[in-house]
């Protein structure tokens, strides 16, 4: 879902205008500038996420509800966006564990204990032979 929609979809449960939750959603998609598929959830889209977009941007911030002022959490915002993307909110030691590869899987869960170390990003890994020392 994009940014704009989750700002939307905040304003008819909070109230405001989206540009009063706007802020958040790109922060946590932001990730989307160095990975562009649905992979780049693996960043903000979990519990540390949620925890850095209360120290940027406050605990709270303030929306004209009608014709009152609401103070809104900012953790309810960024859990609410999460959610909305994945249908619930994991850790990064679940993420891991699920985007590992099945002949890895009991070695990423702790399962077992790996023969041969297992490369995570075989591609970097490549990169780097090539890079003079």
């Amino acid at each position: 879902m994009n940014s704009y929609h989750h700002a939307r979809s905040c304003t008819r449960r909070w109230g405001g205008t989206v540009e009063d939750y706007l802020p958040i959603h790109e922060f946590i998609d932001s990730s989307k500038q160095v990975i562009g598929d649905v992979r780049h959830r693996i960043l903000y889209h979990h519990p540390l996420g949620v925890f850095l977009c209360e120290r940027i941007f406050g605990k709270t911030i303030t929306v004209q509800k009608n014709t009152k002022t609401v103070e809104v959490p900012v953790r309810l915002i960024a859990e609410q966006h999460i959610l909305e993307d994945l249908a619930r909110a994991e850790s990064p030691d679940r993420k891991r564990s699920r985007n590992c590869s099945a002949r890895a899987r009991s070695v990423c869960t702790g399962q077992r204990k790996a023969s041969r170390p297992v490369r995570a990003f075989p591609t970097v890994s490549r990169w780097i032979s090539w890079v003079p020392s």
